[in-house]
């Protein structure tokens, strides 16, 4: 068995001069290829190295460079030799520096430093997994999951790119786990630096590393899927920290450090159906009940601690049927906004001393204009004036009527005709226009779908009953909207308002 490389080195195998000869026939795409090839051979399909003898090159006289793979014997010392020639040749030829070292430090025999040992899986992965050979025959990405494979991970062959990254699904001791790497069009590696600075206009994955654990015993943990693990730049290489270990390195960068360049991270396969392929639910049902208490209970939890996920919609929502409960899961919006210090919170003028500027250096600022998904923006977060966790609330509120209302998708609601409104500016529903924007679309001619028009008609029509779903989902919208900023920064009275909604008589058994 083995893999042809179509390369004619103008010498036989046993000649003198063999490696510089085949150099000359391989240019260094051909070169890199051939590595890829056997980095990718000496694992059998489980991810497992192979066991016996490898050699590179055949020993007849047909001048082609091979990979073999041997179970028994080896013969002539100078199969060993041309066997490590060709690994010197392709590396040179990649780009590698000082191939030469790098291979004598894997095959020169101890007792014999004239001569070299017999290559096999293990030694041939030691030099393949090295960094400064990698970055020259992978791509940066590709060099990211081959350092993951090496930490045990099996990789599906599926992968789902977006817009905070491409995620990929994979198997780690038995356990589903999604290993998202921070990519732009599902390709470029877009690294984020961690410096633990709270910065208003900077995506970072840096704060749900603070979700699995509180000071305050009697916090709940909120059902959302968050990193176990981050992959940080190590030299030409990578390591993975856990949560703990990257909250001290970007502590030290606080001090003056060097911050912390993270390149991905790994988490938890998110249980149940992606909200957004759940058939639809019946208003008021078992299921719609489960996926809005759940809810509301995470977000609660989230406010608690000053946590906005900034990006909740039916594709960063996954439904669990069995136990009845959503979890929120993409994290890559995620801000933590300070606590107002006591006493600065003005609650008779609903100021914002305190949230905004009593916290120094503007750090308090919160989601602004272009961080979202479009028709499941706050109207505050569009307009780019401060909006806090209210903005998680209007978002969660417009997904559960999605699910239940189908025919009233977030940007079917979105109004196009704003007065000044550029096509370019981020589409939303503000509370003051939910229910006017339903009376026009349950017209009988508004330029709608059926679907719109029908749904629009019936949710009206529910919300005349108090204890409706429909009266539910309006109350959400209506709190995410009308609360002013100063109030809602307030975290008691925020709270208070969650567990008044979770107290909805729609959702009580």
């Amino acid at each position: 068995m083995g893999v042809t490389i179509g390369v004619n080195t103008r010498l036989a195998a046993n000649q003198a001069g063999f490696g510089q000869a085949m150099s000359k026939g391989v240019d260094k795409e051909l070169a890199g290829k051939a590595l890829r090839e056997l980095d990718s051979y000496i694992r059998d399909a489980q991810g497992n190295l192979r066991q016996g003898d490898i050699r590179i090159v055949n020993t007849t006289n047909d001048k082609q460079l091979k990979f073999k793979f041997k179970s028994f014997g080896w013969g002539p010392q100078y199969r060993t030799e041309r066997t490590a020639d060709a690994l010197v040749g392709l590396l040179t030829q990649a780009g590698v520096q000082g191939a030469q070292a790098k291979v004598d430090a894997v095959l020169k025999n101890k007792g014999n430093q004239a001569g070299y040992a017999r290559l096999n899986a293990e030694s041939l992965s030691t030099l393949l997994k090295d960094p400064a050979v990698r970055t020259k025959i992978y791509s940066e990405t590709q060099h990211i999951s081959r350092f993951m494979q090496d930490q045990g991970y099996q990789f599906a062959a599926q992968s789902k790119a977006g817009g905070q990254g491409t995620a990929h699904f994979a198997k780690f001791a038995g356990k589903d786990q999604v290993v998202k790497l921070f990519t732009t069009n599902g390709a470029n590696l877009e690294p984020q630096s961690f410096k633990g600075e709270r910065n208003k206009e900077t995506k970072s994955e840096y704060f749900a590393s603070y979700l699995g654990s509180s000071t305050n015993a009697e916090w709940k943990k909120p059902l959302v899927v968050a990193p176990s693990q981050y992959i940080v730049r190590k030299g030409e290489g990578f390591e993975a920290l856990s949560t703990e270990q990257v909250r001290a390195r970007v502590k030290a960068a606080k001090r003056g450090g060097d911050s912390v360049v993270c390149v991905g991270l790994v988490m938890d396969k998110a249980p149940g159906t992606e909200v957004k392929h759940l058939p639809s639910m019946k208003p008021g049902d078992a299921a719609s009940k489960g996926l809005a208490k759940s809810g509301l209970q995470t977000l609660r939890a989230l406010n608690e601690r000053g946590f906005i996920h900034r990006d909740i919609k039916p594709e960063n929502m996954s439904f669990d049927p069995v136990r009845k409960e959503a979890h929120f899961f993409d994290t890559g919006m995620m801000f933590k906004s300070h606590k107002p210090a006591a006493g600065l919170l003005d609650k008779s003028r609903d100021a914002l001393i305190g949230w905004v500027n009593g916290v120094g250096a503007g750090e308090g600022n919160l989601p602004i204009k272009g961080l979202g998904t479009n028709g499941y923006y706050h109207s505050r977060v569009a307009q780019g004036t401060p909006c806090g966790s209210q903005a998680d609330l209007h978002a969660f509120a417009l997904t559960l009527l999605e699910k239940t209302y189908p025919g009233l998708k977030a940007l079917t609601l979105a109004p196009s005709n704003r007065p000044d409104q550029d096509p370019d500016d981020p589409q939303y529903i503000s509370g003051d226009e939910f229910l006017p924007r339903l009376q026009e679309l349950s017209a009988a001619n508004s330029r709608t779908t059926n679907d719109a028009r029908t749904d629009a008609g019936r949710f009206l029509d529910d919300l005349k009953k108090p204890n409706s779903y429909a009266h539910f989902i309006n109350k959400c919208l209506q709190a995410a909207n009308e609360i002013k900023p100063g109030q809602w920064a307030n975290r008691a009275f925020s709270n208070q308002k969650l567990d008044d909604l979770m107290n909805h008589p729609a959702l009580q058994d």
